[in-house]
């Protein structure tokens, strides 16, 4: 029922590749549901990086374990939902990576 996969070629796409968990795609948007369960399977996490306060991976941003809020400027990317922003980001990083065959919500490009 995705027919927008079809007319960006993603059928096609899917016989040369899956895509890859060593792709790290950055979404620039509202923000991310981290627990999503279309989506939790593929979030990224920083390996360099543990909840201590701390910046262990000396990247300038202490605990940034699975992104970085750069309008709240705090280790938190989980989506800022209200009635002006329904879930922006989730939306769109779903398109993206939402995971494919668990028979819940949709099947990301990647």
């Amino acid at each position: 029922d995705q027919w927008a996969l079809g007319l960006v070629g993603a059928f096609a796409a899917w016989d040369i590749s899956l895509g890859s968990h060593n792709v790290v795609v950055a979404v620039i948007d509202t923000g991310i549901d981290t627990s999503h369960e279309d989506l939790s399977g593929n979030i990224w996490t920083n390996a360099k990086e543990t909840q201590n306060g701390l910046d262990d991976d000396n990247n300038g941003y202490a605990d940034d374990l699975h992104g970085w809020d750069f309008h709240g400027n705090d280790n938190d990317p989980r989506d800022e939902t209200s009635a002006a922003n329904p879930g922006h980001g989730t939306h769109c990083s779903g398109i993206i990576g939402a995971m494919c065959g668990n028979q819940k919500g949709i099947c990301g490009i990647s």
